[in-house]
């Protein structure tokens, strides 16, 4: 097999939409639903055939693509027949349908294994450079370079198979140098050795042990260890941790290590703690979660931030009464000048998300959004991928528990899927469409309603930095995706409202190539039921009246784009409101079925109707009461609704007065009307 060409300079790609290793369209023909609903599902598993997933990345295209595993057990039950492979899912360009369509499917590697050995695992690390998807198998510890178009095979790079192979997904370069970090075992202790692997050329260039003799890959629990992955500067500096024994109380307690091309190391910035998986930031700081003791167990917790003149800054540290039980693979990501992180909710028992805001000084915490307790310890919730920063500062979070859509800059969940808990491997694709590894067991792959934006902008808004995996600050920070072919912009008239306020809601900026223009919906896709109607729901422009609020509330609306070839785009736009500084008793009409002089007997309908824009959250109490002096009519109240009764008018022998009076009642105070029926004789 001939050398691979990958770019030499630093290249600025444009991010576009991406495949599985197997390719799906995301530009659907079909209508769009509410954000976090169920676009499709790919769950190919049939009978004793299992396929796994792990794995997701995106090309510029917008095509997915996926690590897949098929393994099926023997009729002995004690081997299986396992074949890893890769899947291209078309989810980009123009195709319509509201399930993937597969593009390419191929396998790499066949084996039989032993089933009582565990579940084995699909290629788990993939990462796109140019017109080459690599990936990595962790069990056989092969490394496959394929074309991403075809799925044809252009390397298969094999590593030493060593008794511990627990290594993190690598950082890979604009010259196609793989740096990859692995946990191997030699007669004292479980090591971090760091490859430099070249793609291009299909093998291993050197390997280097990071550290010194002190120096342990991470261990999370007793006989659990963890290699993670090398980022990447703009300059193709890899940047990558050691740690040191447990048993070892020297400080520090960890060391950073800059790596460069051809392997030569320099160490850099000391810890007083041993750090976990790191992110890449402006000016080549490094930000880094950091342990005391085993995260097994109780232990304390800093986040760091080290600079290229080797010196750490703690923006923020915490306490676990418990330990993690979980994944630590999750990276802080950063978009603009925040960075989101684990954090505790500040009772040393539950797991949070911090927003915090780089540009202080002090870096501070913006918010924090607290995850639930559960039953402790390890039934806690806790984060199952790095979170994905969206251009419309939503930040999606996945736990154990649910998926979360937050506002980026609030903090104020816009939306939560119990349906979706466990999830893995999220991310973002061009059309704001949300992909993940998911089925509890990673049997199938979903795409969900998003914000309709892509991913942020960088310089780390999502698991290692960009659409493509690569690791690299470089492609983090890269121009604008190519853009679609319909596209839904919103603008809104107010950000923020407090107390009654009417909104614009704008799409004039949508677009098409389509001759014909394009057909408008506006509707409401977030947030409490607002009961005012959208004005001009299928015009360009809208205007919306937001009531007041008794605490602060997102609102959010989304526009629905059709263009003549019968696509169609969407895009979401939040307006938050915030309690006014006056409070207002209810407001209503009330409205009776006949004049206010009737003769009897007779039966009158007494309504009452709340104001749409009446506070919301602030609960109202109401009803209708007779306040007639002497001889009353008597009222029947409506068996389901409280505003409306009936009056029953009497026959009079002399003109008769009979008064009605409906009260309404919420924290602000009351307001009530008298309704007079005049009855002749």
């Amino acid at each position: 097999m001939s050398s691979l060409n990958f770019s030499k300079a630093p290249k600025r790609p444009t991010i576009g939409l991406l495949p599985l290793l197997v390719a799906i369209a995301t530009w659907s023909g079909s209508a769009r639903s509410a954000s976090g609903d169920l676009k499709w599902k790919y769950a190919p598993s049939q009978g004793r055939v299992i396929t796994l997933f792990q794995g997701l990345v995106l090309d510029k295209k917008g095509d997915l693509y996926a690590g897949a595993m098929r393994y099926q057990q023997s009729p002995t039950l004690d081997l299986q027949k396992r074949e890893y492979g890769l899947i291209s899912l078309m989810v980009g360009g123009a195709l319509s349908g509201s399930v993937p369509h597969i593009k390419w499917n191929q396998t790499y590697i066949q084996e039989l294994g032993e089933s009582a050995g565990g579940q084995p695992n699909p290629f788990a690390s993939l990462i796109i450079k140019d017109d080459i998807l690599v990936a990595q198998q962790y069990e056989n510890t092969v490394i496959v370079a394929v074309n991403k178009n075809s799925g044809q095979l252009l390397k298969k790079i094999p590593l030493p198979v060593t008794a511990e192979m627990r290594r993190g997904p690598g950082a890979l370069g604009n010259d196609g140098m793989l740096f990859l970090n692995r946990c191997e075992n030699d007669s004292n202790a479980i090591r971090p050795i760091l490859y430099g692997v070249s793609v291009a050329e299909g093998k291993t260039q050197w390997k280097k042990q990071l550290g010194h003799r002190s120096s342990i890959c991470n261990q999370l629990t007793f006989g659990e260890y963890q290699a993670f992955a090398p980022v990447l500067d703009a300059t193709g500096i890899a940047h990558v941790s050691t740690q040191l024994n447990f048993w070892s109380e020297s400080i520090p307690a960890g060391t950073f290590h800059a790596v460069t091309n051809d392997g030569s190391i320099t160490d850099g910035a000391e810890l007083p703690m041993r750090p976990l998986q790191s992110s890449m930031g402006e000016e080549g700081r490094v930000y880094t979660l950091g342990y005391k003791d085993r995260p097994s167990a109780k232990t304390d917790y800093a986040l760091y931030a080290t600079s290229p003149n080797q010196l750490s800054e703690t923006l923020l540290s915490f306490t676990m009464n418990f330990g993690y039980f979980g994944d630590w693979s999750s990276e802080p990501v950063i978009s603009g000048s925040s960075l989101y992180s684990i954090d505790s909710s500040g009772d040393g028992y539950r797991w949070a998300m911090s927003a915090l805001d780089l540009s202080a000084k002090p870096v501070s915490r913006r918010w924090t959004f607290p995850l639930t307790l559960g039953d402790g310890g390890s039934y806690a919730e806790r984060p199952t991928s790095t979170p994905a920063v969206s251009a419309g500062n939503t930040l999606y979070l996945a736990t154990n528990q649910a998926l979360y859509a937050i506002n980026a800059e609030t903090g104020v969940p816009r939306w939560k899927k119990t349906e979706y808990k466990g999830i893995k491997d999220l991310t973002i694709g061009l059309d704001g469409t949300l992909y993940a590894v998911a089925c509890g067991d990673a049997s199938c792959v979903i795409a969900l309603e998003g914000d309709g934006t892509p991913l942020a902008k960088g310089p780390w808004p999502k698991f290692r930095g960009n659409l493509a995996n690569t690791g690299q600050f470089l492609d983090s920070t890269a121009e604008d995706p190519v853009e679609p072919p319909i596209a839904a912009n919103v603008t809104t008239s107010h950000d923020t409202v407090e107390g009654l306020q009417t909104v614009t809601l704008d799409g004039r900026a949508s677009h098409t190539d389509s001759e014909g223009g394009l057909k408008y919906r506006w509707k409401q896709a977030g947030g409490p039921l607002l009961k005012t109607r959208i004005i001009g729901e299928t015009h360009s422009q809208a205007a919306i009246e937001i009531p007041p609020v008794s605490s602060a509330t997102a609102f959010n609306f989304r526009l629905e784009v059709t263009d003549g070839e019968g696509r169609t785009a969407s895009n979401n736009t939040e307006v938050l409101a915030n309690p006014p500084e006056i409070m207002h008793p209810p407001r209503f009409t009330v409205s009776p079925s006949a004049k206010k002089s009737v003769k009897g007997p007779k039966r009158i309908k007494l309504t009452a109707l709340l104001s749409p824009l009446n506070t919301l959250g602030d609960p109202v109490t109401s009803g209708w009461s007779e306040t007639t002096t002497g001889y009353k009519a008597g009222i029947v109240r409506d068996r389901v609704r409280s505003d409306q009764v009936i009056a029953t008018i009497p026959h009079v022998t002399e003109k008769t007065t009979f008064t009605f009076e409906f009260t309404a009642t919420n924290s602000a105070g009351t307001n009530s009307e008298i309704v007079t029926i005049h009855v002749m004789p």
